[in-house]
């Protein structure tokens, strides 16, 4: 039977408007990979493909963010090592300083002088320490422990980096500090404003504890007598009670002491018989027992007087130093109790300095995440520190404190030897800096050569999946042209498939 004679199923239509349809797929295709540049648009285009490409765009973002946060660790490095630079340069300052105070070509005076600077120097390399910060975290105070920095795109893939306490009492610069006599600057003005409430909001009363005076002991301990007999002259050294650093000769003679407990009277009589310094100080140990010379300020606080150094002058022009331990005195303070069980701070208590509310709770748990929140004295202290403010004493006998600024020199050594032992002791804490500065050095050396290979990763990758992934324009423009013109065909043989059952009428005559 003829195709043409038949009415009813036009085969001819049909299979033109099936090679149409397919055609109209072909050109939809390839318009959708010409316009979005993508060979595959959706699973359906290459399933296995699109999983494999998938992997690789995750693979490929966290190499790139790897590569970011290798920038931002090499950022914080920099800063670290940065200030480490001046800590070093100002450490190389003070042996210098050291070196020249070692010479005995100098007097007390001219050491004292140089012990300013070296002061002044050590008051900064803490200050570095405390402020050196990368995005709100401290880096050279000790706290960044085994910092964890993502180098990698997957799991595990990380660089760990610590970055120990460098200021000056981690440093071991207790050597060069003696020397100099170098100490705090004061032990820091009592904080003003102090509060506590318990948790159901009734204020406790503090303790109040009287003011001390300083106290001076000096002993003669395996001294020669017999030549400390030829005394002529004490010159002893004292701070006034304005704070200023006085020196006072008083004229002696020891001759008929007859032991050093002998000597030990006859220093503190003379001191005391003195109308100027008999007026800041009296003797705590008249008995000169083992206790040696004892002097305390007839005044209280931490501003009274102080004896700061004995030099006994002897006949042959020589001197023999009577080494001081000076104790500060203490002002009037209000004390408060902190701990568990009967003690004025329990939990839920509140504590209050100046404008500053701290709150006391059970443990570390009950403290992780929120803002000035304590569970024991150590947690305590270190948020006071991030104040200016200090918690001195222990933990049922507080006061607080504003912290003390820096370093002051005290009673300088005026022995060369001294400063020249000291010269070992800078050493060791620039071997400790320049150590540290080695390791941050090699880090970021290592983090340099880690963002070089994260790219070239990222760029092989991004190759491999963009071959998976993205459209060949050349062979789909082909792809596109060739189906244009079948469809222009197809259309056309629709067309005249669709006039074939014309000529049936034909025969209707």
């Amino acid at each position: 039977m003829a195709m043409n004679t038949v009415i009813n199923t036009n085969m001819m239509a049909l299979t033109a408007h099936r090679n149409l349809a397919s055609v109209g797929n072909r050109q939809n295709k390839a318009s959708q990979r010409l316009s979005s540049g993508k060979k595959i648009n959706s699973a359906a285009d290459d399933a296995a493909g699109l999983a494999i490409s998938e992997k690789m765009k995750a693979q490929i973002k966290g190499l790139d963010m790897a590569a970011k946060n290798s920038e931002d660790a090499i950022s914080l490095i920099q800063t670290a090592e940065g200030s480490l630079t001046e800590v070093n340069d100002m450490l190389t300052r003070v042996r210098e300083l050291t070196v020249q105070a070692a010479n005995d070509t100098n007097q007390k005076e001219d050491r004292e002088k140089i012990g300013e600077e070296v002061a002044a120097l050590l008051t900064e390399i803490d200050s570095i320490s405390e402020r050196t910060e990368f995005n709100e975290k401290k880096l050279n105070d000790g706290s960044f422990k085994d910092g964890f920095f993502q180098i990698g795109a997957n799991a595990g893939q990380k660089l760990d980096v610590s970055i120990g306490n460098m200021d000056v009492d981690a440093l071991g610069l207790d050597q060069l500090k003696d020397a100099f006599g170098i100490g705090a600057n004061g032990t820091g003005k009592e904080a003003t404003g102090v509060k506590i409430f318990k948790q159901d909001g009734t204020e406790v009363a503090p303790t109040v504890v009287d003011a001390t005076a300083s106290e001076s002991t000096a002993k003669i301990a395996g001294a020669d007598v017999a030549t400390l007999k030829t005394a002529t002259s004490i010159e002893i050294t004292y701070t006034d009670a304005n704070g200023n650093s006085q020196t006072k000769n008083i004229s002696v003679d020891f001759s008929k002491a007859a032991d050093e407990k002998a000597v030990e009277k006859g220093i503190s009589e003379a001191i005391l018989n003195d109308s100027e310094l008999g007026s800041l100080f009296k003797d705590s140990n008249a008995a000169h027992t083992a206790a040696g010379i004892k002097l305390n300020s007839t005044e209280k606080g931490s501003s009274a007087s102080s004896i700061t150094g004995i030099n006994v002058k002897l006949a042959d022009g020589s001197a023999k130093e009577i080494g001081i331990v000076s104790k500060a005195g203490v002002d009037e303070y209000n004390k408060f109790g902190i701990g568990n069980g009967g003690t004025a701070i329990d939990d839920g208590s509140r504590i209050q300095i100046g404008d500053k509310t701290y709150t006391k709770v059970t443990n570390a748990a009950a403290a992780k995440g929120q803002e000035n929140v304590f569970y024991n004295q150590a947690s305590f202290e270190k948020l006071l520190a991030q104040d200016g403010i200090k918690a001195m004493g222990k933990a049922n006998d507080v006061k607080f404190v504003q912290m003390a600024d820096g370093y002051k020199v005290g009673n300088v050594a005026d022995e060369g030897k001294v400063y020249s032992d000291a010269i070992s002791n800078i050493d060791k804490a620039l071997k400790t800096v320049t150590t540290q500065r080695s390791k941050l050095g090699a880090n970021q050396n290592r983090l340099e050569h880690t963002i070089n290979n994260l790219n070239l990763s990222s760029e092989n990758l991004s190759a491999a999946k963009s071959r998976i992934e993205d459209t060949d324009m050349a062979k789909e423009m082909m792809n596109l042209t060739s189906a244009n013109v079948l469809q222009q065909a197809a259309t056309s043989m629709l067309a005249q498939a669709n006039q074939a059952p014309n000529k049936i009428t034909q025969l209707l005559g």
